[in-house]
C-alpha cells in the first residue's frame, strides 16, 4: 500500500502540474475562450483523481478534456458568467434601497439566493462531467444539489472561502496550487454525493 506521505506528494505534486496547464489553457484561448476550458478540464482531471486513480497521466487527460468540451465549457461558464452580472446587479440594487423592512427581506433573499448561486456553480462543471442530461437539466441539478443538500453547501462555501482566505494572506500559494487547491476538496465532497445516484441510474451515466 502506498504510503500517506506519498500520496500526499502526489496529489501535490499534480495539482502544482494542473495549475501550470490551466494558465496555458487559458492563455491558449486568450482568456476569454480559454478559462472555462481550462477549468473543465482541471475538473476533469481532479474527478478523476479522486475517483480512479489519484496519480494519473495529469497532461495527457487535461489535453483531452480541454479540446472535448470546449464549446460546452464555454456556453456553461458564460451562462453562469450572465447569471453571476444579474444577481450582482440586483444586490447592488436592493442594497441601494431605502432602509426598511421591505428593503431588509429583499436583501436576506438576494444572498440567499446568490450563495445557491455559488454553489451551482461548484456543482454544475462535475455533474455535466459525471452525467448525460438535457442542456437545462444540469442547470436544475445543480440548483438542486445546492439547496437540497444544506449541510454540504455551508461545507462547500466553507472550504471555498478558507482557502480563498490563505490565498490572500499567502498569496504565493496562489501561483503554486492555484484552481486545483480549491477544486480538489470539493470534488472530494461532491463526487461522493453523486455515489448513490451512480448506483441506482447507471444508465443516465457516462465518464469523460
Amino acid at each position: 500500500m502506498t504510503q500517506w506521505y506519498m500520496r500526499v506528494g502526489h496529489v501535490g505534486f499534480n495539482l502544482i502540474l494542473l495549475n501550470i496547464l490551466w494558465l496555458a489553457g487559458t492563455l491558449t484561448g486568450f482568456i476569454v475562450l480559454g478559462l472555462f476550458p481550462a477549468t473543465m478540464a482541471v475538473v476533469a482531471v481532479v474527478k478523476h483523481m479522486v475517483l480512479e486513480d489519484d496519480n494519473p497521466p495529469i497532461i495527457k487527460l487535461f489535453l483531452r478534456h480541454f479540446r472535448s468540451n470546449f464549446l460546452m465549457a464555454n456556453v456553461f461558464g458564460y451562462v453562469m458568467t450572465s447569471l453571476g452580472v444579474v444577481l450582482t446587479v440586483d444586490l447592488m440594487w436592493v442594497w441601494q434601497m431605502e432602509d426598511s423592512l421591505l428593503q431588509q427581506c429583499m436583501l436576506g433573499l438576494s444572498v440567499l439566493i446568490t450563495l445557491v448561486y455559488l454553489v451551482a456553480c461548484l456543482y454544475l462543471f462535475p455533474i455535466y462531467l459525471h452525467y448525460q442530461f438535457s442542456f437545462k437539466e444540469y442547470f436544475i441539478q445543480a440548483i438542486v444539489l445546492a439547496i437540497g443538500k444544506p449541510m454540504q453547501t455551508i461545507l462547500l462555501l466553507l472550504i471555498v472561502t478558507l482557502i480563498s482566505g490563505l490565498y490572500v494572506i499567502f498569496p504565493p500559494l496562489l501561483f503554486v496550487f492555484g484552481l486545483g487547491a480549491i477544486v480538489y476538496p470539493v470534488l472530494k465532497i461532491t463526487c461522493y454525493s453523486f455515489a448513490q445516484k451512480e448506483t441506482n441510474h447507471s444508465d443516465g451515466l457516462y465518464s469523460q
